[in-house]
């Protein structure tokens, strides 16, 4: 029962999520724009899993967590992208280096972080 999408708008979002669903995002920046929880119903109840890309102050970041604080538990996974394959709880010594590199590096600032969006509805059941 997955579906992926190669294009998701705001108004794609707001016409088909479903109560309750589970979104993964990398979006590239555009999660500032398409997660906008008052535009969209049903993210109330969604569970989000979100890679955020802002840069420090991390303002951007910070207005994302707190238009969801009413409706969500948030938790924030920050770590440096550098050190990426020692994290890894996957075996890649079969890799060479330039592949390991090409496997978990990200081309950006190496400061990353994810957010987890947990509905606080689904914590009272």
């Amino acid at each position: 029962n997955v579906e992926t999408q190669g294009y998701c708008s705001l108004k794609w979002l707001s016409r088909h999520l479903s109560p309750y669903s589970l979104i993964i995002s990398d979006c590239e920046g555009y999660e500032f724009v398409l997660f906008q929880r008052g535009a969209i119903p049903n993210l109330n109840t969604a569970t989000l899993i979100v890679e955020s890309h802002d840069l420090p102050p991390w303002e951007k970041h910070a207005k994302l967590i707190e238009s969801f604080q009413s409706t969500h538990e948030v938790e924030e996974v920050s770590f440096d992208t550098s050190d990426r394959s020692k994290r890894a709880n996957v075996d890649l010594s079969f890799l060479s280096d330039s592949e390991l590199s090409l496997a978990v590096g990200e081309p950006r600032n190496s400061l990353q972080k994810w957010l987890y969006f947990r509905p606080k509805l689904l914590n009272t059941v």
